[in-house]
């Protein structure tokens, strides 16, 4: 399967018989995957397929790279550190309420607004964002 980039057009045929091929549902697949943040793991016992095979679907419906899907540790889900990190730089929520909110250490908080962590994440929301941050802080 072919990882779905910016540069082609998603070929919806081709997606739809990838789906078809496994007997996924891709309108449930893409609720479960990305509104509601599931793990590899979670989707993988759920269907009953192969790890790769969840990987390569979700490379299909996405075209930025899973990498922390892959990571069936984790307790958040890149949306959410998305949404941790533009909340702590552009309103200046405290670490703490940070913390509180999305129910895991402070530690870890600080390590992602640092970049320590999910650091594909924080240099994407630095890059998109850092103009509007800094506008608004400044206002």
């Amino acid at each position: 399967m072919e990882k779905n980039t910016d540069k082609t057009p998603i070929n919806y045929d081709a997606l739809l018989c990838a789906f078809n091929r496994v007997g996924i549902d891709i309108k449930d697949f893409s609720q479960l995957y990305l509104n509601e943040g599931w793990t590899a793991r979670r989707l993988r016992e759920y269907y009953n397929v192969r790890t790769k095979t969840i990987l390569n679907l979700t490379h299909l419906i996405t075209p930025e790279y899973t990498r922390s899907l892959k990571n069936c540790n984790r307790k958040l889900t890149k949306y959410q550190v998305t949404k941790m990190l533009i909340e702590r730089m552009r309103d200046g929520t405290k670490q703490i309420d940070l913390a509180n909110k999305y129910g895991i250490a402070p530690c870890n908080v600080s390590n992602i607004c640092a970049g320590r962590h999910w650091k594909h994440i924080w240099q994407g929301v630095k890059e998109k964002y850092n103009d509007e941050i800094l506008s608004v802080r400044e206002a």
